[in-house]
């Protein structure tokens, strides 16, 4: 009996650091993308107005994709989803906007950068809410410290 608990309370504490790092590093993805938008701005020769509808773009893009990471989080659990994108999708995020040689490239890659981020925004707040639910203790402004910390 003592050794089943004890590999739950491990699991759970794993947990919580596995959620913790997601979201520093989530914080960490979106600071790299949030520090580079002047020297993007200045590539791509961007009005302030194009750099806002750009922004808008990111953000349009998001919330949109709520939804759809969030049934996908139902149905492969919020973790899965969770993990794969934030170690697959949202670095090629990067690398495309980092890569777009025309306007055209940045706007279909910052789409891309918004959805993915509003996406994962869902995946991890679910699968922290189910990690604070294991806990039984408030632990979501802990894991949103982390983010900012990242």
């Amino acid at each position: 009996m003592t050794l089943t608990f004890h590999k739950f309370m491990t699991k759970i504490r794993n947990s919580r650091f596995a959620v913790s790092m997601i979201f520093a590093i989530n914080g960490a993805l979106f600071g790299t993308w949030a520090s580079r938008i002047p020297a993007i701005s200045n590539i791509h020769d961007l009005s302030p107005a194009s750099l806002g509808l750009l922004i808008f773009l990111a953000g349009l893009s998001a919330v949109v994709a709520f939804s759809i990471f969030g049934r996908a989080a139902d149905h492969y659990g919020a973790a899965f989803v969770t993990k794969l994108a934030s170690s697959i999708f949202l670095p090629l995020t990067l690398i495309f906007i980092a890569y777009a040689n025309s306007i055209w490239m940045l706007i279909a890659a910052i789409i891309f950068f918004g959805g993915i981020h509003g996406g994962i925004d869902v995946a991890m707040n679910a699968w922290a809410a189910e990690v604070e639910r294991k806990n039984e203790r408030p632990l979501m402004s802990s894991f949103h410290a982390m983010w900012s910390l990242g």
